[in-house]
């Protein structure tokens, strides 16, 4: 007896699943706790955010000290809020370890400018949810491109130029390899 997985009809939905499981690219995040943080460049600037904002809703720009973690440094980026702009989320700054310029995200580019479109999309729904919002969020990353998957640690923190509302915000994204990160925090992620 010889079974065809391709045209049996009991088969079909089985395939058609299996078909949205190796989408050629895309992207997709789950929420963590912030107490399930264990990258420690990622737990510095937590900490480091937590402390300095000094009971507030988020953090001022103004006190926000690079030198107090140093080792995040390389995988940040500070993305501004330009309210009666737009394109309106302008990249500040970027580490070298988070840019990614033949995405456009570089130092003076545009969330809204980024490529390819599911990556864009991605990154403005997080941008946008984390502006309304306004208080930080750890997620695990997983990025399909190009036939690799790409894994990372990914902390949004809040921060206010002004103190009145919150107008920018630090991206930090730490890369894992450790399948074993995956697996464990990947409850939502199919």
């Amino acid at each position: 007896m010889k079974l065809n997985y391709l045209t049996s009809k009991e088969a079909q939905p089985e395939a058609q699943e299996w078909e949205k499981v190796i989408d050629p690219d895309g992207i997709e995040a789950v929420d963590l706790e912030l107490a399930e943080i264990d990258d420690r460049r990622l737990r510095q600037l937590f900490e480091h955010w937590n402390s300095a904002r000094g009971g507030r809703p988020w953090l001022a720009r103004m006190d926000f000290r690079p030198e107090a973690c140093p080792l995040i440094l390389p995988h940040l980026a500070l993305i501004e809020h330009c309210r009666d702009a737009l394109p309106s989320l302008r990249i500040r700054l970027t580490g070298e370890e988070i840019a990614n310029p033949g995405f456009g995200f570089a130092r003076g580019g545009y969330v809204e400018h980024l490529t390819p479109p599911w990556y864009r999309d991605h990154l403005l729904a997080t941008c946008r949810s984390a502006l309304a919002q306004g208080r930080p969020a750890h997620q695990l990353v997983r990025a399909i491109y190009e036939c690799r998957v790409i894994l990372y640690w990914r902390l949004v923190l809040p921060v206010s130029r002004h103190g009145d509302t919150v107008d920018m915000l630090l991206i930090a994204s730490v890369r894992t390899r450790r399948l074993a990160d995956f697996i464990a925090a990947g409850r939502a992620l199919r």
